[in-house]
């Protein structure tokens, strides 16, 4: 199950790569302000190995504000290469806490584990 969690971890770091990247072509404060988007992508990162909830949440705040702020509804390279990568990230977050919340929910013990946890008292 950790599997997909950390695709979804690899595909944000890629953006964020590929953002820092395209970033240092211009002037040092040109370079600032242009890696405020790995900034952000890098955040999200790190929180999502301490909570991957918060993460899902930043994740779609992220990429609606993405979308919107540098209009890539306007090309579709744009649109593939920053919202289509964002949203996949979200949805694979997003199905991994759906599933993680049915496991909790059911009780995968099996009659033995009952056994032994009567030995211990």
């Amino acid at each position: 199950m950790k599997r997909p969690i950390t695709l979804a971890r690899l595909l944000i770091f890629l953006l964020a790569a590929f953002f820092a990247v395209f970033s240092l072509e211009a002037t040092l404060s040109d370079t600032l302000i242009n890696l405020i988007p790995t900034f952000i992508l890098v955040a999200i990162l790190l929180i999502s190995f301490v909570s991957p909830r918060i993460a899902t949440f930043l994740l779609l705040i992220t990429t609606l504000l993405f979308t919107f702020f540098f209009t890539t509804y306007d090309y579709y390279l744009k649109f593939i290469i920053i919202t289509l990568s964002l949203t996949i990230a979200f949805l694979i977050f997003l199905f991994y806490i759906i599933l993680t919340e049915e496991k909790i929910g059911r009780d995968t013990r099996n009659q033995d584990d009952y056994e032994d946890d009567d030995e211990d008292y």
